[in-house]
């Protein structure tokens, strides 16, 4: 017995309202997902914002020793910098956090920056490689007020208990005085954290061995 038409337009209304209720529901529960994925990217990142070095870690509390704080060394400062011995959070990783950090004083060095990223199973050791490429195969060319000088960059010898340790140094003369800038990079689990560490002079490695260890420490 054919069913009226009347009926057939009522099922298919019911059908339609069942298929948009699933529909709202489906988006509903997409949208619930991605705010959860959002939330718990910030908190991964708060967390491990907390773990960089602050400018309280680096005080010494000697009144002869300049204080830390938050700070660009070269903001403000006519100087463009070598790409190959910038170093920044890596684009792949899960999770990153940055910090930078000067000495309250005229010229705000030494300063340090500070990069923490944390990675899926590999990743931390796999950009490491990426980073040593760099920086082994690295020009270090300055340009200083318009006037371009060629720096030279070594491997420097390096060690932290509790992590894979690299360094290298990157000397050059700017305005007539010889700069140092001095990039580590230490892997921990799936956990990178790289160092720049700039100031006059030929700094001691010891002294940036103690602030690595102390940043590594952080990690927990």
């Amino acid at each position: 017995m054919p069913i009226p038409s009347r009926r057939l337009r009522a099922l298919a209304t019911t059908l339609l309202s069942i298929a948009v209720l699933a529909g709202c529901g489906s988006g509903g529960s997409s949208a619930a997902k991605a705010t959860t994925t959002t939330v718990d990217a910030a908190a991964a990142k708060a967390a491990l914002t907390a773990r960089l070095l602050t400018p309280a870690d680096l005080t010494t509390g000697d009144a002869l020793d300049a204080g830390w704080e938050a700070g660009d060394v070269s903001k403000g400062v006519d100087i463009k910098l070598p790409a190959c011995v910038q170093e920044a959070e890596a684009a792949h990783a899960a999770t990153g956090a940055e910090t930078r950090l000067v000495t309250k004083s005229s010229l705000h060095l030494p300063s340090l920056q500070e990069d923490l990223s944390t990675f899926g199973a590999g990743g931390a050791a796999t950009d490491l490689a990426s980073a040593t490429r760099r920086l082994d195969g690295c020009t270090p060319t300055f340009v200083f007020q318009g006037t371009p000088a060629t720096g030279a960059i070594s491997r420097l010898p390096f060690t932290v208990a509790g992590a894979d340790a690299s360094a290298w140094r990157t000397t050059v003369t700017i305005a007539g005085a010889g700069v140092a800038i001095t990039n580590v990079h230490l892997v921990k689990g799936n956990t990178e954290l790289s160092l720049i560490h700039v100031d006059l002079g030929s700094p001691d490695v010891t002294a940036l061995q103690g602030l690595a260890t102390k940043a590594l420490a952080k990690l927990g």
